[in-house]
């Protein structure tokens, strides 16, 4: 076989002067280190990195629990105000309760005393009939014996009309004039009139009617005392003209008849004339009487008895 031409070697193809293997060597370890610090760069970036995201996580993290704690304070704060709240109103709840409860036994209290009231009405409303029924008794036995009285005092002073002498009448059988006396009038006059002071002094004590002029009845010395009246010298007047003035004694015979006309008045009875002494008395008699002569029971006792 033919052998291969061998090839021309051109100018340029020439060999040239290269690194020595020691340069290689060393070119090869720095570009070794140079990875290597490219790697440990990368590491240190990485991990800077891994740092930083961590810290900032961290920063984050103490942010968020900067809040939260800002958030526990303000929830305490609220919850610390609730608390109180919550106490006050347990205490109002529990004053309310108090005052309910004190109610509810003041309302207990107040319908016991009411029940106990009512019961005392009711036992107070009979003792109040009862108490009437025994007013209008006694009113009935004190009418009936203020009738006897004066049935009785009739009886004992009987007043007659004189024949003949229409509005004349004595009394115990001696005449009395009405208001109507001599100067030198006698005996039987002042004896009259102090039967008359008799018989007045007696129906006010019975009766219970206080006389505007006491009467202090001594047969025919008889007097009259004027309290009321603004007068000078002795408020006492008699009642007899014997060694008495004129107008002294007239005075008294007036008084006589006012004491006789509030008896009256008290009775009811209609006064037409003040001057008419026995027949105001006499009609006095008949209207304490009813009309009727004849006297109730003596139960009580009679005027003779109470006088005697």
């Amino acid at each position: 076989m033919p052998s291969a031409p061998e090839p021309t070697r051109s100018p340029s193809s020439e060999a040239k002067p290269t690194s020595s293997y020691d340069s290689l060597m060393r070119l090869a370890i720095l570009d070794d280190c140079v990875q290597d610090l490219v790697l440990a760069q990368e590491q240190l970036t990485t991990r800077i990195s891994d740092l930083l995201s961590r810290s900032n996580t961290t920063l984050k993290i103490g942010q968020q629990l900067s809040e939260a704690k800002e958030s526990l304070a303000s929830v305490n704060r609220y919850v610390a105000m609730e608390r109180k709240q919550v106490r006050l109103r347990a205490q109002l709840h529990a004053d309310a309760v108090q005052s309910l409860n004190a109610r509810r036994q003041a309302i207990s209290d107040g319908r016991e005393c009411q029940l106990k009231a009512e019961a005392e009405v009711d036992e107070a409303c009979v003792m109040l009939h009862q108490s009437r029924q025994m007013l209008q008794q006694c009113k009935a036995d004190i009418k009936s014996q203020q009738k006897r009285v004066a049935n009785d005092l009739a009886s004992i002073y009987p007043i007659e009309s004189i024949p003949k002498q229409p509005l004349n009448f004595d009394i115990c059988g001696i005449p009395l004039l009405n208001s109507s006396f001599p100067e030198d009038a006698d005996d039987s006059t002042a004896a009259a009139l102090g039967y008359v002071a008799h018989v007045v002094h007696l129906l006010s004590c019975y009766l219970a009617v206080p006389l505007p002029y006491p009467v202090m009845p001594q047969l025919s010395t008889s007097t009259i005392q004027d309290n009321i009246s603004i007068l000078q010298g002795s408020r006492i007047f008699p009642l007899y003209a014997k060694n008495s003035i004129q107008y002294r004694f007239e005075y008294g015979v007036f008084l006589l008849n006012k004491d006789i006309e509030c008896l009256m008045n008290w009775q009811g009875a209609k006064v037409l004339d003040l001057r008419n002494t026995l027949p105001n008395l006499k009609y006095l008699l008949y209207t304490l009487t009813d009309g009727h002569e004849t006297s109730p029971s003596k139960e009580m006792g009679s005027v003779e008895e109470s006088t005697g």
